[in-house]
């Protein structure tokens, strides 16, 4: 073989040894680790989304029982506003469902998903007991039922904050 040819073929196969011990080894962890921070990213932004989702909820519910003339459309089973309160319901009633199709959180974020979580158990029992409390309240029992809620909703909001504060880089 031509000495020109050797070096040639010497020189590709250094290459090749290069590309695949240093070149693609580095650009693995380095992808990797972009991987990684692409991950975390898209699943802190579907946490956030859920909770702007819950946070919508909470606040429509909260309009709607602070206002008397939504309070006298809420007892006498006004279609429109009725709605509306079905729709925050089912909203809050979602909850963990919502947090579970995110998938598993990135290690960085275990936190953000255990709040999450919690914060739907308080958010999941202020649903049932709207659902119960306007039922009772067009049966004329009293709004006792749905200002029951109150509570939850109020531990839920303050749990939902704090997941997104756990999701705020450090």
């Amino acid at each position: 073989m031509d000495p020109t040819k050797r070096h040639l073929a010497a020189l590709a196969v250094v290459v090749c040894v290069l590309a695949g011990c240093g070149g693609s080894g580095g650009g693995a962890a380095t992808s990797t680790s972009a991987e990684k921070g692409a991950d975390a990213a898209q699943w802190a932004g579907g946490l956030r989304r859920w909770g702007l989702g819950m946070q919508r909820a909470i606040n429509g519910i909260s309009v709607l029982e602070s206002r008397p003339a939504d309070v006298q459309r809420i007892e006498a089973g006004e279609p429109r506003v009725g709605r509306k309160l079905r729709r925050y319901e089912r909203t809050l009633a979602a909850c963990s469902e919502r947090v579970r199709r995110l998938g598993a959180p990135p290690e960085s974020l275990v936190l953000a998903h255990r709040e999450a979580l919690h914060a739907c158990v308080s958010l999941e029992r202020a649903a049932v007991l709207i659902g119960k409390g306007v039922a009772a309240f067009q049966r004329g029992l009293g709004p006792d039922v749905l200002n029951s809620s109150a509570a939850p909703l109020s531990a839920g909001e303050d749990g939902v904050r704090r997941a997104q504060l756990d999701v705020v880089p450090g």
